[in-house]
């Protein structure tokens, strides 16, 4: 199961300004996005990825509280890592497409 990720990350991720947070990770999704692409092999394994189903689960469970206002900090910020990871995972399988369109495949 995908933890919660202490220390360093503490500080920058989970401080109380989380709108300027999500917007310095959003531009480092950028800078990833306008680097080179992966090669098919890479491509190919980067559109299969997805959370293992137990974690899956974990999410749904802390979005459905997090509806209702019922998230411990602790479980808020677990929150915000599964949805930092699924973030990443749909630059991963953009930039996975974007390669194999040019790739002509």
């Amino acid at each position: 199961m995908l933890a919660h990720w202490p220390s360093t990350t503490d500080g920058f991720a989970y401080h109380e300004d989380r709108a300027a947070a999500r917007s310095e990770q959003e531009g480092s999704y950028v800078v990833l996005l306008n680097r080179g692409h992966p090669g098919l092999a890479a491509a190919l394994s980067w559109l299969a990825l997805s959370l293992p189903e137990a974690d899956r689960t974990r999410r749904q469970h802390l979005s459905a509280r997090s509806k209702e206002d019922a998230l411990s900090a602790d479980e808020a910020a677990l929150l915000e890592n599964y949805l930092h990871v699924g973030r990443l995972f749909d630059l991963m399988r953009s930039k996975a497409r974007l390669s194999l369109a040019q790739a002509g495949t």
